[in-house]
């Protein structure tokens, strides 16, 4: 009888923070369900969620490689001059498709050929789910009032680019949103 009170008085602990723990759970998941759509290709296998409030606009005619989807974030106002923008490319890399590494690397180039004055401040390494990929966050040193986040996955011979574009002013503002929206994606 003496080893009953020191039970019920352990369940009265665990019972309430139980309680507690759920409509925590809960509550965060009507928050983060409310909050993102899911947008789903079929042709290319993939969803990801996105934030409501932005407009989507699929291409599926795009030539490739081309944008499969864009998302827009909705004006600010209407002095807003650029919308904030994600871009799903994906691309057949034929029958001897490049290593991630190999892929990036000529991305890269690319970029530097094309604006002379780039800064790369972030190439990191990238896990979503079982993708691995690679994260480049860059921005023109002097003339662009532009930065950008790409990650990129390449995957048995498919490579699937996520480009954000923003304000450089405004880059962080959306970029919380941006890497749950490449978190997500499946």
């Amino acid at each position: 009888m003496a080893n009953s009170a020191p039970r019920s008085s352990n369940l009265y602990l665990i019972l309430p923070l139980f309680v507690l723990a759920l409509i925590v759970g809960i509550a965060c998941l009507f928050l983060f369900s409310g909050k993102y759509a899911v947008y789903q290709n079929e042709e290319f296998h993939f969803s990801i969620k996105y934030p409501k409030s932005w407009k989507v606009i699929e291409n599926p005619n795009a030539p490739q490689p081309g944008p499969v989807v864009a998302f827009l974030s909705p004006k600010e106002s209407a002095m807003d001059t650029f919308q904030e923008n994600v871009n799903i490319v994906v691309q057949d890399l034929g029958e001897k498709p490049p290593t991630l590494d190999q892929y990036v690397a000529k991305a890269l180039d690319q970029l530097t050929g094309t604006f002379n004055d780039i800064e790369v401040s972030e190439n990191v390494p990238v896990t979503v789910g079982d993708l691995h990929g690679r994260k480049i966050v860059y921005a023109g040193k002097e003339k662009s009032p532009l930065k950008f986040m790409t990650v990129i996955f390449v995957e048995d011979d498919m490579v699937l680019s996520i480009y954000y574009t923003a304000d450089a002013a405004k880059f962080d503002q959306s970029r919380g949103e941006v890497e749950a929206m490449v978190g997500s994606l499946r």
